[in-house]
């Protein structure tokens, strides 16, 4: 099935002013569209545009963090789990596995809870 088409008030066209800048001010401006999980494009629009750019909030990268942690731990878990499936001996990562689950719940139960 092909993708859906835009409707013509939200397409893009492929034409985007010539600014001038400074090699540190183009720097800056890419800092701060990828503090804003912007494409440098969207950024430049938004601020133009809007005059302001919501920037991510310090609890969001704390949330990425904790899922990112979370993922690396189901990971190893899922390996331990087949390596115990297939052979039937309990690996040493297990022990690994389970420091880190004890460091995340520590985490969530010492510090403020991560809203999403």
């Amino acid at each position: 099935m092909a993708r859906p088409k835009k409707k013509e008030e939200l397409k893009h066209e492929k034409r985007f002013p010539t600014v001038r800048c400074t090699a540190s001010e183009l720097s800056d401006l890419h800092k701060l569209a990828a503090e804003s999980h912007m494409s440098l494009s969207d950024f430049i629009r938004t601020k133009s545009l809007k005059g302001e750019v919501l920037m991510s909030k310090s609890h969001d990268l704390d949330r990425y963090k904790f899922i990112y942690e979370l993922n690396a731990i189901g990971k190893n878990l899922n390996q331990i789990a087949k390596r115990l499936n297939s052979t039937g001996v309990i690996s040493e990562g297990i022990e690994t596995v389970n420091r880190k689950i004890e460091d995340v719940l520590d985490l969530i139960l010492n510090e403020s809870p991560i809203q999403p």
